[in-house]
């Protein structure tokens, strides 16, 4: 069998402006879209720039636009009419590489600092088992970015508004973060559910973890 696919080239630090370039890929059953991807570079283009690391849906690093919706590139089937894009709302480097350092740096820098005096250590401390259980569940994100894709809060208020994952740390650790209302952070969330529907992890971001945040 053979795949048409299309895919976003775009370098912006390149006076060219993002144009789509086809290629014609050969699959079998059981392949995925991250095989397409390497053929593509090791036998027609080895200046198409994507990530991948694990190839096993644990890292994350391969998260793209697959036909429109966010996906991991080592986990979504090959099909014969494939368009490739970088995630949405994300800066780009080049072709389907995003800016993972600048996104993860936005964030953490408008999650609240744990205040506090300094004490010293006492030993363990029991943890309430609700909250074992919630960070357990919640704990389990890749930080693929797919989330972020699909949130129309982030898109439209990405300088201020922590998008789920922001939001899903704010959850795990808000027990931590004494004197600081953190509901507010939730605020622009419209609920739409977006993020949970595309977590190839399956976290339940909004369903648990945003609504708990916003007290609904």
């Amino acid at each position: 069998m053979k795949a048409t696919v299309k895919i976003l080239r775009w370098d912006p630090e390149r006076a060219v402006k993002p144009r789509y370039r086809t290629y014609t890929v050969p699959f079998s059953s059981g392949d995925k879209v991250l095989g397409g991807l390497l053929y593509i570079y090791k036998h027609l283009d080895p200046c198409l720039s994507f990530r991948f690391n694990c190839k096993g849906r644990h890292c994350g690093e391969c998260a793209v636009m697959i036909n429109k919706k966010p996906g991991l590139s080592c986990a979504v089937p090959m099909s014969r009419e494939l368009t490739i894009e970088p995630l949405q709302n994300l800066s780009v480097i080049k072709d389907l590489v995003i800016d993972r350092s600048r996104t993860y740096r936005s964030i953490t820098e408008r999650l609240p600092r744990i205040g506090g005096k300094k004490h010293e250590g006492k030993g363990l401390r029991t943890l309430p088992m609700d909250l074992v259980d919630r960070i357990v569940r919640l704990d389990d994100c890749i930080q693929c970015m797919c989330c972020m894709a699909v949130c129309p809060a982030y898109k439209k208020e990405p300088e201020t508004f922590l998008g789920p994952v922001g939001l899903l740390a704010l959850v795990a650790t808000r027990e931590e973060i004494p004197g600081i209302d953190v509901r507010e952070r939730a605020v622009p969330c419209t609920d739409c559910g977006q993020c949970e529907k595309v977590c190839p992890r399956h976290i339940p971001i909004h369903s648990e973890a945003i609504r708990k945040l916003k007290g609904n």
